[in-house]
């Protein structure tokens, strides 16, 4: 007999949320996570004592279909429901003017309401190829699409960018995503720093997971590790997965999406709008966050090409970036208060192989039976997240028995 009923890889918040449907089924089951900590990209440190910074997921997105905003209500978890993201630029030196915010705006619509980048049914292109490039707000529109999707518009699927589905706000978590996460998982049964290197699935009866610390057989295991760890070959399959599975994952690219925080002592940023975007001449345009629940730091937001450059860059260069462009909206006198600053770095090889993935341009034709699961991952910030696509995979694994 097997030794349990199921074994979940991967200790984020896909695993975290299967964990949790398997326990509430009374299923004997172990999580196996090879970080020191469960979460995944739902990771919050402190800039200082009281004042939490998410390196990776802040925001619920999609917060009328989004499991974790019940989960965060039931915790006692502080959610801005009034929080909405701007379109104020400041343009080479100035605020833009209330009509240049509008305008801004409209290019946004227009460019993810779909008008922008409407295909054929039966065609897909990348994002860049249908956008007009010749508009005064196509460099703003095309940064902060590198920092949502994790790549800039040449790089991803125009198909997978109207698969997405918006749904209610896009709300951030006052102590952090990441501490939510790990509250949801403190009680699951996971074995940290753990990894899992072999799964024989070629018996009818059971699965043989194999570890650096052990092996353990279930009646079934559920694997919700990252596209970029399924692509790496760290863990082996036997026998291999299908053709079709394969021709999926392959399909992804790695996808950047970082953040550079930056803390000072006391407030330097005044009635400053919590979100608007940098322009200046033909520097790269930068997307800032300032959280608005009274914490006294901001937020430059990369994406794609530019977040890659930064991290390979380092924590010193990317400080002094987001510092410089910061300062030249609220003056040099910023420096003086500046204390310390977090780099994500998802972007890096040693931490980075469980990064976002994005969809590639593909033909509409394509192996029968690929992708729906694996090309979730590429949208889940419109539908409500990994949290949603754990449960999911848990309701489809049961329903086979």
């Amino acid at each position: 007999m097997p030794d349990l009923d199921l074994v979940i890889i991967g200790a984020g918040a896909a695993g975290i949320a299967a964990s949790r449907a398997a326990i509430n089924a009374g299923l004997t089951h172990q999580v196996i996570e090879a970080s020191h900590r469960t979460g995944g990209r739902a990771y919050t440190e402190d800039l200082a004592p009281g004042v939490p910074f998410d390196l990776g997921c802040h925001w619920l997105h999609t917060s009328d279909i989004n499991p974790l905003v019940p989960e965060a209500d039931r915790l006692g978890f502080f959610i801005d429901r009034g929080f909405a993201f701007s379109a104020h630029l400041w343009l080479n030196g100035r605020h833009g003017t209330a009509a240049e915010s509008s305008a801004y705006a409209s290019y946004f619509d227009w460019a993810e309401s779909g008008a922008g980048i409407a295909l054929d049914p039966r065609e897909d292109r990348d994002v860049l190829s249908l956008l007009d490039t010749s508009s005064p707000y196509f460099a703003p529109y095309a940064h902060v699409f590198s920092v949502i999707h994790a790549a800039d518009p040449d790089q991803v699927s125009a198909r997978d960018v109207m698969a997405q589905v918006a749904n209610g706000g896009d709300w951030p978590v006052r102590d952090g995503l990441g501490r939510l996460l790990a509250r949801l998982g403190a009680d699951i049964p996971v074995s940290l720093n753990t990894i899992a290197e072999e799964i024989d699935w070629s018996q009818r009866d059971r699965v043989l997971v194999h570890t650096d610390r052990g092996s353990v057989t279930a009646r079934a295991v559920l694997v919700t590790v990252s596209i970029g760890i399924l692509q790496s070959g760290l863990i082996k399959f036997r026998p291999s997965l299908p053709a079709p599975t394969l021709s999926a994952i392959d399909g992804f690219s790695p996808g950047v999406a970082n953040r550079v925080a930056l803390y000072f002592d006391r407030d330097v940023f005044g009635d400053a709008p919590n979100n608007f975007t940098i322009i200046d001449g033909d520097a790269e345009p930068l997307a800032i966050y300032i959280p608005p629940f009274g914490f006294n730091y901001v937020v430059g937001q990369t994406g794609g090409r530019y977040a890659s450059h930064l991290t390979r860059a380092g924590q010193k260069v990317a400080t002094a970036y987001v510092l410089d462009r910061i300062a030249a909206v609220f003056g040099e006198g910023i420096r003086r208060h500046f204390v310390r600053s977090i780099v994500s770095a998802w972007g890096d090889r040693s931490i980075g192989i469980g990064r976002l993935c994005l969809g590639q341009t593909r033909p509409f034709r394509r192996p029968r039976g690929t992708g729906k699961a694996c090309r979730k991952q590429a949208v889940l910030r419109r539908r409500g997240g990994r949290h949603a696509d754990g449960r999911d995979l848990w309701r489809r694994l049961s329903e086979r028995g």
